[in-house]
């Protein structure tokens, strides 16, 4: 039986009983002689009466309040029944977007490229953690794309080995979002960009040296911002 029709019985039968005992009192009235039978009846009778409507009334409020409760609780279900499908989905999902972002690391220009493909490493290895649910998994992968995408909005430069021309040389690595990465001599008289066509660092002409630096002390906050002449690692859209 629904707790809609347990909860109509209920309230009829307390309807049904407190008539009986109000007609009851209409009674035992009449028995002790009232002064006025038939008023007192009349005014028992109305009493009654608007009683039952006013249970009648209640009935309805809560028959509708009844409704509205399973209402919410029919969408909870639902709720509960769409979070077990999407945590079923999760698991593979979260295994795709980090081979993916695998991929990507490995095709992007090579900047920090054993710091970047550590923390995929990581994300493999929490796939397999039993302490740590589904959910988190994935907010560990979200939060890792997450830092990805900030790359392109910041610059920086670092110290690094690079291969040119046959040659590996210690160099200063400029990197300014991803359209561009190159190197700098200390000395300030070779100056390269990352070709990521070719894959591989091919040096510049004179004419770059000038910008690189400049742009390498902006990115370390020692020059304000200014225009400068610099070459591209990746082709821009169309």
């Amino acid at each position: 039986m629904s707790r809609e029709s347990m909860f109509k019985r209920a309230t009829t039968a307390a309807t049904t009983l407190i008539i009986g005992v109000l007609l009851s009192h209409t009674a035992v009235a009449d028995n002790h002689g009232a002064e006025d039978p038939d008023a007192e009846k009349l005014k028992e009778y109305m009493g009654v009466a608007n009683l039952v409507d006013g249970l009648r009334v209640y009935n309805r409020q809560q028959e509708a309040l009844l409704a509205d409760q399973q209402a919410e609780i029919d969408v909870l279900e639902q709720s509960i029944d769409d979070i077990a499908t999407i945590k079923r989905q999760l698991g593979p999902l979260t295994e795709r977007m980090i081979l993916s972002l695998e991929a990507f690391i490995k095709l992007d220009i090579p900047f920090r490229t054993e710091q970047r493909l550590g923390v995929v490493d990581t994300l493999k290895y929490d796939l397999d953690r039993a302490d740590l649910n589904s959910i988190e998994k994935f907010r560990r992968v979200m939060e890792a794309y997450a830092s990805e995408v900030e790359y392109a909005t910041t610059k920086e430069t670092y110290a690094g080995t690079v291969e040119v021309d046959g040659q590996s040389r210690q160099v200063n690595i400029l990197r300014w979002g991803r359209v561009l990465l190159a190197f700098q001599t200390p000395d300030h008289s070779l100056t390269g960009v990352w070709d990521n066509e070719s894959r591989g660092w091919k040096s510049l002409g004179s004419e770059y040296n000038d910008g690189v630096r400049d742009a390498m002390r902006m990115a370390r906050g020692t020059m304000t911002e200014d225009i400068v002449l610099l070459p591209l690692s990746t082709p821009l859209s169309d």
